[in-house]
């Protein structure tokens, strides 16, 4: 049970797939507050609302720290040290985590107070869904064009075109923690307009 696994741990790192599981998991008859001490960090690596967080952090028994820190890395990634991390905690907490978690990554990042690291996670996530989406919806121009989508990929690979987050300076102006699209050329619009037509 999670309260067994828990029980005298300095450190609980909590891995499960959904809200209800973190809340059930941590405040649950047989859940982790229920063994809980002072000075006991709770971290969370699912991908949740900032809500929940703020929910089972309130319930959380006094001293016991509840840390938002969802990563972007499977467990080989993390097994090998080459993790990345977006803690949500206030600053001693998050010194604290981070020093904690330096085996397992090659990043831990402090995003700000508690429920800032899920807030990053979901923003991460939501570039790779809109990744995925490109990627499917060029495969089927590629297709219904009657090109070779084995040969195109391996031109888009070799054309650097893999990811624009690689190459974010030429989508984005920056400036004063604002983001701004930069205006593209006439020349895109008119590409476009050739993408649709095909």
């Amino acid at each position: 049970s999670p309260q067994e696994a828990a029980k005298g741990a300095k450190f609980i790192h909590l891995f499960t797939a959904t809200d209800a599981q973190v809340e059930s998991t941590l405040t649950g008859p047989d859940g982790v507050f229920s063994v809980a001490t002072p000075g006991t960090m709770v971290l969370i690596h699912s991908t949740i609302f900032p809500a929940t967080t703020h929910r089972v952090a309130a319930q959380a028994p006094k001293g016991v720290e509840v840390i938002d820190a969802p990563m972007t890395s499977k467990p080989p990634v993390l097994e090998a040290g080459k993790g990345t991390f977006m803690i949500g905690a206030s600053p001693d907490a998050a010194a604290a985590v981070c020093a904690h978690l330096a085996p397992m990554c090659k990043a831990a990042v402090h995003c700000g107070a508690t429920g800032a690291g899920n807030a990053m996670k979901i923003c991460k996530n939501l570039g790779n869904v809109v990744e995925r989406v490109m990627v499917a919806e060029t495969a089927k121009l590629v297709e219904a064009a009657g090109l070779d989508i084995v040969q195109f990929l391996a031109i888009a690979k070799s054309g650097n075109i893999a990811s624009v987050w690689n190459n974010w300076e030429r989508v984005l102006e920056v400036a004063n923690k604002h983001a701004e699209p930069k205006r593209a050329s006439g020349l895109v619009s008119k590409d476009i307009h050739h993408a649709l037509a095909l």
